[in-house]
């Protein structure tokens, strides 16, 4: 019969499963981070699947760690702040989780927040004060480098009367 497929079948001490494909290239899901796979090619053609054609070939699963991220976009709030962290994605890099660290400049505590989506929330923020902090991605291969350094200074919450109130009881016990 005709060549109209090909398989390859994947072993890590137990049996993978097989991938067929037309393609010229095969690509396998869900390997773990420093194993080595040892392969099998087998042809399949409409007769159904033939003998392993004896090419046979060993890979060690080596994935990087995300490139530095970006900030997108930081909202400062009440004791707290939003970071959106923006990942570089070259080919191959996943990110599974964002992270955000930020060291105080007065008091020197150092908050670090982190979330599985793209959007950061760090609370335990100190109102008024300011913060260097940068964010990092992560994926099964570790944490990346860190982003570029920016700043953050949440706001205070208000506390006591307004001054326009202040001033009017000042002025109605003044005339008293």
């Amino acid at each position: 019969g005709t060549l109209n497929r090909w398989g390859i079948t994947a072993y890590q001490n137990v049996y993978t499963p097989s991938i067929f494909t037309t393609n010229s290239y095969v690509e396998f899901d869900q390997l773990v981070n420093g194993n080595r796979y040892d392969c099998d090619v087998y042809p399949y053609t409409y007769l159904g699947l033939l003998e392993s054609t004896g090419l046979k070939f060993s890979f060690t699963q080596q994935l990087v760690p995300p490139a530095a991220p970006a900030v997108a976009e930081t909202r400062p709030d009440i004791d707290s702040a939003r970071v959106v962290v923006s990942p570089a994605y070259p080919e191959g890099e996943e990110v599974s989780r964002y992270q955000v660290t930020c060291k105080g400049d007065d008091q020197g505590d150092t908050v670090v927040a982190e979330s599985a989506d793209a959007s950061v929330n760090i609370e335990g923020l100190e109102g008024g004060s300011t913060y260097t902090c940068a964010a990092k991605t992560y994926n099964a291969s570790g944490y990346s480098a860190a982003s570029s350094s920016f700043v953050l200074e949440p706001e205070a919450l208000q506390t006591g009367l307004p001054i326009w109130l202040l001033y009017e009881a000042m002025k109605n016990n003044q005339t008293r």
